[in-house]
């Protein structure tokens, strides 16, 4: 797919994820008929993740970078029109669903049916339904305790979706080399969001030097690719926040972008990194 037509798309895909109830009457984009048959290499991929979570940049249970509560904007009416208009929007198309440790485990009614109803979507329209574990894991826990809740929200969505469902990726954002090998070697999880090439100045934290595609990361660092076989992770390190290079010139929390929280920021998101969409709520 060329350049401009991969950006067009992902952007009109997003704005009718984002955008008033109206959008749902637009007509079907069919964003991935030019690259049909469908091959890994040799192409651009777009992906769309709606995040489940109970607080701002959740790290763990007990471990909140900002303690709001936002339980009240999670619903299941919420979700299902995100889903409704995706389906609509780009037939055939599949979501993954992010859950935080808490998002998993919260008993309120809310989270109880949007976790039923991501159960459901994976079922229906093969969704990925995986384990968000708030960006910044890999910032402010130990390595082993990373690695221990990484199971135990795997095994948590085993459990939610059924039938021995197992997550093909992990959404991480930052997850150091020790999670990556971990995940490798004891979950059999080789793919992995695990950096953020774009996270300079902005939110809780961030890295720089790392490769902006999809790498095989050195057992030295996350953001090193391998040099050679015994330096070798089986884990792809995805970049979760790919930008345009253009818009990479700029740093993240600068200007009014540092005004902007909740769904503004979400808008600005989709408009400044048409590389990866995404609609936390």
């Amino acid at each position: 797919m060329e350049r401009r037509a991969f950006c067009k798309n992902s952007l009109l895909g997003g704005a009718a994820v984002l955008a008033n109830p109206l959008i749902g009457k637009a007509t079907a984009l069919d964003l991935f008929s030019v690259n049909k048959p469908l091959q890994l290499m040799g192409n651009r991929f777009v992906t769309f993740c709606i995040m489940i979570r109970t607080s701002p940049w959740e790290v763990s249970r007990d471990v909140k970078l900002i303690n709001r509560d936002e339980g009240f904007a999670h619903t299941l009416e919420v979700v299902q029109r995100l889903r409704e208009i995706f389906a609509k929007n780009v037939p055939g198309g599949k979501l993954t669903w992010g859950f935080t440790l808490n998002a998993l485990e919260d008993k309120r009614p809310n989270y109880v049916d949007i976790r039923k109803y991501a159960a459901d979507c994976q079922l229906k329209y093969g969704d990925e339904v995986s384990y968000f574990p708030g960006y910044f894991p890999a910032m402010y826990l130990p390595r082993k305790r990373v690695n221990q809740e990484m199971t135990e929200a795997l095994q948590r969505i085993t459990a939610m979706v059924g039938n021995g469902y197992r997550p093909k990726a992990v959404m991480g954002g930052f997850l150091s080399a020790d999670n990556l090998a971990y995940l490798a070697e004891k979950e059999n999880i080789h793919v992995a969001h695990a950096v953020i090439w774009s996270q300079h100045e902005t939110d809780g934290g961030g890295a720089d030097g790392s490769p902006s595609y999809p790498f095989y990361p050195s057992k030295q660092h996350f953001c090193k690719p391998a040099q050679g076989k015994s330096d070798f992770i089986d884990c792809v390190n995805l970049d979760g926040w790919s930008v345009d290079f253009l818009c990479a010139l700029q740093a993240g929390m600068c200007g009014a972008q540092r005004l902007l929280t909740g769904q503004q920021a979400a808008v600005v998101w989709v408009l400044l990194k048409p590389m990866a969409i995404g609609v936390w709520i």
